[in-house]
């Protein structure tokens, strides 16, 4: 039993929580007697525990900070700003100040604690014995008195003093006063901006700086500030007496004059009349002008650059020198294109290892049987990456420009005025070129030539390869080659009585019959020495037969003849000449009349198949001839099938083997 079992109203108090306290009506003396002993002990305990009281309520744990009293408002005991004490027997002993006080069905009460925490437990709360703001009730100070206590004047003093925000209390030598701050810190001879320095943001900027060795501080803006290195460079600059020195410390060349030995690095590309201009900005310059150059070389088809451009190689005639350049440009594969030098291992030329170092280049070829004297440009656009952008190359041809108006009468050419049409006459009209520069020749028939012992040809100017188709005179035959010399790298030749395909070098010719699914082909395989017939355009790949040297023929894949499927009845002649094999369904007696398309040496098979009704018989003629004389016996029953196979031994006498019956 304790206080907080009492109750406020004396009624009550006969026997409150049941126990030693005991004033029930009636009662014995003695019992009066422990009753009021049980009171003076809960005096003196309540007394024991200082400025705490414990109300008595039944409280529940909610949180680590926060606890319960249910369906009772007990806020104005717990209030705002009171201390409060916590005891269990996880919690321990803990204290702290309530934050939050609020009713709704049950008191809610939220404490900030000193240290620890609530435990989920039961727990006995008790409050401070001060008044509901946990202060000293002011209503008990009157007249500088507490009950049975005199305060201090100097309290007094203070406590009299208006609570004024930015006041100091300070002594006068007799009293403690309130002064403001600027008052204060006049009295403490700190006057702002005569004693002290006043706040300053680049000040404060700077304050918060960290120092080090060779450091400067500087502003990097306002009331911003930064610390960087101070080299031994710096400092020797800035302890020269002039600029004159410091240019000599920094070795610098003089505005007036001076030699620089090492290169001058620009900032940007010139943009008015005096700028000097950097190499980069000249290199772009040039390179959209395009490039120029002179290479030895030229390919004329595709080439395996790692072994074709080695010292020693031919390329178009040439016999290639280390270090010579070459221009590839007839690669397969088109981004491999470009300048090469020759060397062990052949490598892009310096000035054109870059993709935008081809475009626009225009390159000239000394030397070559097919490229010398010739010039290819670049026609790549700018965008495209090296080894992986297709570099191709266009032949270019000089051509005259202006209009011409008039020609003088010559050689071949009738004189006078160009026609509004463009047209200029050639030997009464015998030939003439017109504006879209389209070739006429009015007359039956084109002589090329003058009758003269000599070559005459019409040459194919192509980009990588020339043609030419000629009468190579010194033999009188017409001939079509490659490239534009009559007579060499000849490819057909017609002479009195003859076509010939081929020049005679050892080298694989063909008839190429360019279909357009299917391509097939008639060759010379050169180092077979065979005619070959076959699928493709490549001699010797997917034969289907040839003829070697021996007059054999070989056939690569199975040979089938002609074989005529139909439905006989009566007298029947088999047509030998067109077909070789005979399948041939009964439908009623049959005879073999004797043919006279047979062929010495022809062979095959003749299938006889019985109709669905069967028994149908079969006589031969006097050409067909059979073991001994013996007839051909053939099945009857429906649907049978026998094969007879026979060989024609001359004109008149076709023989005839045994008949294999009823196959099933």
């Amino acid at each position: 039993m304790a206080v907080k079992d009492w109750s406020t109203t004396a009624g009550n108090n006969t026997n409150p929580g049941g126990g030693d306290l005991n004033f029930q009506e009636n009662q014995l003396p003695s019992t009066v007697n422990n009753s009021m002993r049980q009171v003076l002990a809960d005096l003196r305990t309540d007394f024991e525990d200082g400025g705490w009281f414990n109300y008595g309520h039944t409280t529940v744990y909610a949180s680590s900070t926060t606890f319960t009293v249910a369906s009772t408002n007990v806020t104005a005991i717990y209030t705002v700003g009171r201390r409060i004490r916590a005891v269990g027997s996880s919690t321990g002993t803990i204290y702290g100040v309530i934050t939050a006080s609020a009713f709704s069905t049950n008191t809610t009460v939220t404490i900030v604690w000193d240290s620890g925490s609530l435990s989920s437990e039961t727990l006995a709360i008790s409050v401070s014995k001060l008044d509901a703001n946990g202060h000293v009730d002011a209503s008990k100070i009157t007249s500088g008195t507490l009950p049975n206590a005199r305060l201090d004047q100097q309290v007094q003093d203070v406590a009299g003093l208006a609570v004024t925000n930015g006041n100091f209390i300070v002594g006068d030598g007799s009293n403690f006063v309130a002064e403001s701050g600027a008052t204060a810190r006049a009295s403490l001879g700190l006057t702002i901006g005569t004693h002290v320095q006043a706040y300053d943001a680049e000040l404060a900027a700077l304050a918060g700086l960290t120092s080090a060795a060779d450091k400067l501080a500087y502003f990097t803006g306002s009331g911003s500030a930064a610390v960087t290195t101070f080299t031994a460079a710096g400092r020797a600059i800035l302890d020269d007496a002039n600029a004159a020195a410091q240019l000599v410390t920094i070795g610098a060349v003089p505005l007036a004059g001076g030699t620089m030995t090492g290169a001058l690095t620009l900032s940007g590309d010139p943009s008015s009349t005096n700028h000097a201009a950097n190499k980069n900005y000249v290199d772009n310059l040039l390179l959209g002008m395009g490039k120029r150059g002179v290479v030895r070389a030229a390919t004329t088809a595709t080439i395996t650059i790692a072994t074709a451009l080695n010292n020693g190689d031919t390329l178009d005639g040439v016999t290639l020198a280390t270090n010579d350049l070459v221009l590839v440009k007839n690669q397969d594969t088109a981004s491999q294109n470009g300048i090469y030098v020759v060397q062990a291992s052949p490598a892009r030329d310096n000035l054109y290892d870059t993709f935008i170092e081809h475009v626009g280049a225009l390159i000239a070829i000394s030397e070559g049987t097919t490229n010398a004297d010739h010039m290819y440009l670049c026609t790549s656009d700018k965008s495209g990456t090296l080894d992986s952008t297709a570099i191709t190359w266009t032949k270019v041809t000089p051509q005259a420009a202006g209009t011409v108006t008039s020609i003088t009468a010559g050689t071949g050419l009738t004189g006078g005025t160009i026609t509004s049409s463009g047209t200029i006459g050639f030997d009464s009209n015998a030939l003439s070129i017109d504006g879209n520069q389209a070739v006429v020749f009015p007359a039956a028939a084109v002589t090329i030539g003058d009758g003269t012992a000599e070559d005459a040809k019409l040459v194919y100017n192509g980009n990588a390869k020339d043609f030419y188709v000629g009468l190579d005179d010194s033999e009188d035959k017409l001939v079509v080659g490659v490239g534009s010399t009559v007579g060499t790298n000849g490819i057909m030749t017609i002479d009195d009585d003859a076509v010939t395909i081929g020049d005679g070098a050892a080298v694989d010719t063909k008839l190429v019959f360019d279909g357009n699914a299917q391509d097939f082909y008639i060759g010379l395989d050169d180092s077979a020495d065979d005619l070959v017939f076959g699928q493709g355009s490549t001699v010797g790949t997917n034969v289907a037969f040839s003829i070697d040297e021996n007059q054999l023929t070989n056939f690569s894949h199975a040979a089938i003849g002609s074989t005529q499927t139909a439905s006989i009845s009566g007298s029947t002649v088999l047509d030998f000449q067109t077909y070789q094999n005979f399948i041939l369904t009964f439908g009623a007696a049959v005879t073999f009349a004797n043919p006279s398309t047979e062929a010495v040496g022809q062979s095959g098979f003749i299938m006889i198949i019985q109709d669905g009704t069967g028994s149908r018989t079969l006589a031969i003629g006097t050409d067909y001839e059979t073991a001994a004389g013996a007839g051909l016996t053939i099945s009857t029953a429906a649907n049978a099938v026998d094969i007879v196979p026979y060989v024609v031994k001359a004109s008149g006498s076709i023989q005839l083997g045994a008949a294999q019956l009823a196959f099933s």
